[in-house]
């Protein structure tokens, strides 16, 4: 047969226009993002843009040099028909492809190479069931891993895909009296029929006689007579069938409204202190998992248990699993009191309370985008030539080329923890004891996880008596941190917010252990709030893996439990990636409230969000806020990261002298000065082992801004109180007065 009906490779070329005398046609909706796709092994997850316009799903690359696509495919699609963006990552990788973008060089989006194209009416769309990101497009020749930036961008393209393939499969109203089955077996007999006509000229051209072109043309007529009352017949019976699910889906609306109704009725009827409030969010579950299921489609709910999902089945992440689902049903509205649905993570902080005092004396700074140019190319370095002498001893004492380091210290990465800080002024507005705080002080603590994937280098340690300060008068926030013991390697630091005050010291033991490196923090963690509740929590276990062969990746595993004075608790198990399973970062939990039940569950990846269920249903109570792949200047660190080192000139001679940004082998390798910075490192280590021995033929260190508790054990602290913050560093940094700080850099 003859019909163009073959799709264009390359570029995103315009359909034929429909015939507006034979079907209505309102005007066409491009549905347009950002998605990560996976293309193998090596490459992983990589960004592509996606557009979704006349049932074709079609991706182009946008990493790179392709970043101006971006710009392109949004003006052809914003001039072609009402475009739907899904996703703020869309928005941000329209901002910086504008950079590259230039009018004078106007392309066609046909000269734009297309990376590929399914059609959706043919193909079959599922949701994972473990990864809240992640989804399936099966097409029958090729299976498309896709992953959204939420989950909530993902139930975005699943209900745009949805739409599209119930439109594919519906047949438009015509304007004309034949039915849709007839107007099709009409132009499917057009087509025989030229085709017949073109193949009675190819004989008579090659010199057949009128009897064979007779008996030719008597036979393929009585072949077209019967494939055309056979396709007749199909496609009525198509048209009934169709009729026959519209019906069906009329009863199941009808069917599901009367459930709702009884479920509101026996709700009421049982009154707020014994109610079932999980019967509605039930009815609701069950209504949203019919309609998507009606049309037959692989679109599974994410409480369903999907075919890829057999392996997380069987691999737990331990015997406390049943515990962490088990969660009670009953209302408590104390608790629950000022949760929301949305979810939505506000940048406005705790308005209502004030900031540490002085801090609105501070400057407010527009903080820097990314790090200075490298000077010098980086040196690729060896492993073989370091690692042998390094098995089983401890990092902390090992002295490694800056190769291996990030331009941050240990005392700035604690720091890194409050890139979500508005979580705690969140958590101070709530009530005391509530299972609201405690939940977005759940969500604060798993937060600090998330810059941490993809980044294998270690951060500086620092030297005994260095610190590290960070003010945020713009969001109410400021920071200190000091190294307090060298051997053990121990962090004293204290936080102060809008409400809330936050306090750790603790100890980072690391192992080298051939083909990976496993960091164990020991240490409690502690959030004090303007109303006397406390809340105490714990680290994980970190591993770094393939550090010798294959691509280096980090893992966070490990239980991480929360206690309040008030009552309420909390915990969190962090999943260790098995062999066989397809899914990494998951993790899930509970909370407690204060008679004991567990009323609220946890889960998610450590690396994306975390969502919490309660008697209200479904809130998003964290997601991380993914920046585009190979951000210009950054080197793989964070936003944050980036602002945390930077020094500005006001503060040159007025900072501690301790401050670890005048670290001097810090500073070069963050200018990618690699050779002075690391001749500087061993000099400044040289100096501390000197001053570390003179002083221990005196009276020994005593940290400068931390007092260890009375009755604790410097070599056994694990064991006793923790480091108690003097709460005179401010006040020094306010008078200039840092006397009593030694050089230790110069």
């Amino acid at each position: 047969m003859n019909g163009n009906h073959s799709n264009s490779q390359r570029g995103l070329a315009r359909p034929p226009a429909v015939d507006t005398a034979v079907f209505d046609s309102d005007e066409p909706v491009i549905v347009c993002g950002i998605l990560y796709k996976y293309v193998n092994l090596g490459k992983g997850w990589r960004p592509r843009y996606f557009v979704l316009q006349d049932k074709i799903l079609r991706y182009f690359k946008v990493s790179g040099d392709k970043l101006s696509n971006v710009a392109y495919i949004t003006d052809y699609c914003r001039n072609n028909g009402q475009v739907d963006f899904i996703g703020e990552m869309t928005t941000r990788f329209e901002t910086d492809a504008r950079a590259q973008f230039k009018p004078s060089q106007q392309k066609h989006i046909e000269d734009l190479e297309e990376k590929g194209s399914v059609h959706v009416d043919v193909s079959k769309v599922r949701a994972s069931g473990s990864d809240l990101r992640k989804f399936y497009i099966h097409s029958g020749t090729m299976t498309m891993m896709l992953k959204a930036e939420s989950s909530r961008d993902r139930t975005a393209w699943l209900n745009a895909l949805k739409s599209e393939r119930a439109a594919a499969k519906t047949p438009k109203t015509p304007m004309t009296p034949a039915t849709p089955a007839i107007a099709t077996v009409f132009a499917t007999s057009d087509i025989i029929r030229d085709d017949v006509r073109k193949f009675m000229d190819l004989m008579k051209a090659n010199g057949a006689n009128d009897d064979l072109l007779n008996e030719v043309e008597t036979l393929l007529q009585n072949i077209q007579s019967k494939v055309m009352d056979q396709l007749y017949v199909e496609r009525e019976k198509r048209v009934k069938l169709l009729e026959y699910v519209k019906t069906l889906e009329h009863d199941k609306q009808e069917l599901e409204t009367k459930l709702l109704a009884e479920n509101h009725t026996r709700i009421s009827l049982a009154g707020d202190a014994h109610a079932p409030a999980s019967a509605l969010l039930h009815a609701d579950r069950m209504s949203d998992r019919a309609s998507v299921e009606s049309d037959g489609e692989e679109y599974q709910d994410d409480n369903v248990a999907s075919s890829d999902d057999e392996g997380d089945q069987n691999n737990g992440v331990g015997s406390d699993d049943d515990d962490f689902y088990d969660c009670e049903r009953e209302s408590f509205s104390d608790d629950f009191a000022g949760l929301s649905m949305r979810g939505d993570q506000g940048q406005g902080g705790a308005a209502g309370l004030p900031a540490p005092e002085g801090l609105e004396l501070a400057k407010r700074r527009n903080r820097r985008q990314k790090l200075p140019d490298p000077v010098e190319k980086e040196k690729k370095v060896s492993l073989w030539t370091i690692i042998r002498d390094m098995v089983g001893k401890d990092l902390t004492r090992v002295c490694l080329p800056v190769y291996f380091n990030e331009p941050i210290s240990a005392l700035q990465k604690l720091c890194e923890d409050f890139v979500y800080l508005d979580l705690l002024d969140k958590a101070a507005l709530a009530k005391k004891g509530s299972v609201e705080r405690m939940m977005h002080c759940c969500a604060f603590a798993v937060s600090g996880y998330s810059n941490t994937e993809g980044r294998t280098r270690k951060p500086f340690n620092p030297l005994l008596g260095e610190t590290f300060e960070y003010l945020s008068p713009e969001k109410g926030f400021r920071f200190f941190s000091e190294k307090v013991v060298h051997h053990p390697t121990i962090l004293a630091a204290v936080a102060e917010g809008r409400g809330w005050k936050w306090n750790t010291a603790g100890e980072l033991k690391s192992k080298f252990w051939g083909r990976s490196v496993e960091v164990i923090p020991v240490g409690t963690l502690t959030l004090e709030f303007h109303d006397g509740e406390v809340v105490t929590y714990n680290k994980v276990t970190t591993l770094v893996n393939n550090i010798i062969i294959g691509k280096m990746k980090i893992e966070h595993s490990g239980p991480m439990k929360f206690e309040s004075n008030a009552g309420t608790r909390a915990k969190i198990k962090f999943k260790e990636t098995g062999i066989l399973d397809r899914y990494s970062h998951m993790l899930k939990g509970y909370v407690q409230n204060r008679e004991g039940q567990k009323v609220a569950s946890l889960r998610g990846q450590w690396s994306v969000e975390l969502i919490a269920e309660h008697q209200n249903g479904e809130e998003c109570l964290w997601q991380h806020d993914l920046k585009p792949e190979g951000a210009p200047g950054s080197r793989n660190l964070p936003k944050f990261t980036i602002t945390l080192n930077e020094l500005f000139d006001d503060e040159k001679d007025t900072i501690c002298p301790t401050d670890t940004r005048l670290r001097p082998d810090q500073h070069f390798l963050e200018i990618g000065r690699y050779s002075k910075a690391n001749d500087e490192k061993l000099r400044v280590e040289q100096k501390q082992r000197a001053a570390r021995k003179a002083a221990e033929q005196g009276e020994g260190y005593k940290p400068k801004w931390f007092n260890l508790a009375p009755g604790s054990n410097p070599k056994k602290w694990k064991f006793d109180s923790n480091f108690v913050y003097t709460g005179e560093y401010w006040q020094a940094r306010e008078t200039g007065d840092f006397s009593r700080c030694a050089d230790i850099f110069g």
